[in-house]
This record gives C-alpha cells, sequence and structure tokens, in this order.
C-alpha cells in the first residue's frame, strides 16, 4: 500500500480493511510518518475462501500491530460463504471467527467493532451479529433466496422506472423486433420504451418479463435491444406517450422486484441491482 494511498485514506477519515500480511506490514512500517492515527479493520477468511488473512496468521498479525504507533485496531471482520442457509459449515465459520477475536482480546486488544452477519446471517446466524452488522442487499428490500423473503419480509426501496416514447399498433403476424422471436398474434398495440440492456436491463427479460404501466402488468415482447424493449398494451382501456413506466419496484397495486426478474434470468438479484448502468439518471430521496 504505497504512501500516497495511506495519505488519502487520512486525509479523507476513511478505514481501510487489511486482508493482507503484505499490505498490513508495509502500513505499518508507514505508520511512523502519520501525523494522526489510522484506525484499520483486520479481515480474516474462516471459509469464503476469497480475502483475509488465515486463522492460522493470527500470532503473526498480531505480532505485526502490538505496539506500533498510530495504528488502531479498531474492527475485526470475516464473511460468511452460504449465509442464506443455516448449516454446520457457517456455523464452524462463526466459531473460528469467535476464536479469533478472543485471541485479540487476551493480547490486550480492545477492539470497538466485530462483524460477520451479512444480509443472510443477520436471520440466519443471531450468534454472528457480534458489535455490527452489514446489511447488504436488505437495504434494497430484496433477498438472496425466497425463504429469507419469507422469514423476513420486506418492501423494495428502490425503483427503475422510463417513460412511453411511442406507440404504434400492428396486425396480427408481425415480427417485432431482432431475431423475429415475437409474432403478433392478434392486433397488438405495442409502447416503445427508450431502455435496454446498455442500461443494465437484463436481455435475459426478453419474451418473459413484464413491467408496471398505469397499474397494470404489461409483458415484454421481442427482444430487448440496447437501447429499447417493446411492451404489448393491447388490453390497456387507457394509455399515453409519456406515462410512467416501472422496470423495477411498486405501483399502487402491484410491485416487480429484482427477486422476481433474477429468477427469470437466471441470476442472483443483486446482479440485477448492481447491473443498472451509471448512464441511468439516479434520484436520491
Amino acid at each position: 500500500m504505497p504512501w500516497d494511498d495511506i495519505s488519502t485514506l487520512l486525509q479523507q477519515n476513511l478505514t481501510p480493511v487489511i486482508y493482507d500480511l503484505t499490505a498490513l506490514a508495509k502500513v505499518c512500517d508507514t505508520a511512523k510518518y502519520f501525523q494522526t492515527p489510522l484506525k484499520i479493520h483486520l479481515k480474516f477468511d474462516t471459509g469464503m475462501g476469497r480475502l483475509g488473512f488465515t486463522t492460522d496468521d493470527v500470532s503473526e498479525v498480531i505480532g505485526l500491530v502490538e505496539g506500533v504507533e498510530n495504528i488502531t485496531v479498531d474492527g475485526l471482520m470475516s464473511h460468511f460463504s452460504s449465509s442464506e442457509i443455516r448449516d454446520d459449515y457457517g456455523i464452524a465459520q462463526v466459531n473460528a471467527f469467535r476464536k479469533v477475536s478472543e485471541e485479540f482480546e487476551k493480547r490486550g486488544f480492545q477492539i470497538g467493532i466485530i462483524h460477520m452477519a451479512n444480509s443472510g446471517a443477520i436471520t440466519n446466524y443471531p450468534e454472528a451479529h457480534f458489535t455490527m452488522v452489514r446489511a447488504g442487499i436488505s437495504l434494497y428490500g430484496s433477498h438472496s433466496t425466497l425463504e429469507l423473503k419469507k422469514q423476513l419480509p420486506t418492501r423494495p426501496t428502490m425503483k427503475f422506472t422510463s417513460r412511453i416514447s411511442l406507440i404504434r399498433e400492428f396486425s396480427a403476424g408481425h415480427a417485432l423486433s431482432y431475431g423475429r422471436t415475437y409474432v403478433t398474434s392478434r392486433k397488438t398495440k405495442v409502447a416503445y420504451i427508450p431502455v435496454g440492456y446498455a442500461d443494465g436491463y437484463p436481455r435475459s427479460l426478453s419474451n418473459k418479463g413484464s413491467v408496471l404501466i398505469n397499474n397494470n402488468r404489461c409483458s415484454i415482447i421481442g427482444r430487448i435491444c440496447m437501447d429499447w424493449f417493446l411492451v404489448d398494451i393491447t388490453d390497456l382501456n387507457e394509455v399515453n406517450i409519456k406515462d410512467e413506466v416501472i422496470l423495477l419496484g411498486e405501483s399502487k397495486t402491484d410491485v416487480v422486484t429484482a427477486d422476481e426478474i433474477g429468477e427469470i434470468s437466471g441470476t442472483i438479484p443483486y446482479e440485477i441491482l448492481c447491473k443498472i448502468s451509471k448512464r441511468v439518471i439516479r434520484v436520491y430521496i
């Protein structure tokens, strides 16, 4: 970790997570140059197999940070590999992390924040709540599995909307969009929505997904394009250009969830939420 990076952290009052012995040694060696103390969190791999010191590294980690001026170990953390289910593996992870924190306590460290539980673990592993939990996907009102949805009912907090840009009518037997994957079976009124996979709206919803228009659920027809997709509005009594289209979120009578879109698309809802591209305007309330 170069000095410039550490200097930036100090200026912005950010708390870095250190998970590698080489990086930790560099931080400790540089600490003598700090004008203000740096708080750090140390991450331990208890079974995720991603980032973190191993549980065998505990003594070496403590040896590196022990007695170093200008460095405060403010937090210890780990991460579940499968928090959406409660099993022996997850319980073993909790026990391994508890031993890590106990070792720091034995060596005289007073750790302010100990955290391991993500959204799934908030429900499935109450013994892993420690002093803080890291709510992630649940903040969106979504869940990693349908079972968790039953255990922890939530409402979507995020809404992805657009407006109808064009309305056209086609007779029966007319092919629509790329690949001619949809052919009208009747006289069909079609709304054109200026959103596509370049906005992070999944192409896998082609001919499968639905949106909400004027509190009505309407089917996506044809393939979703880079910047456009088509919706069947034949059965709507009244619909006009510029009417709101809810791609994700609630109307007064219905809701399209990331869980639903993820299931149709064959992926997890978090991918749906994270893939909405930067060209989509954000409005924070």
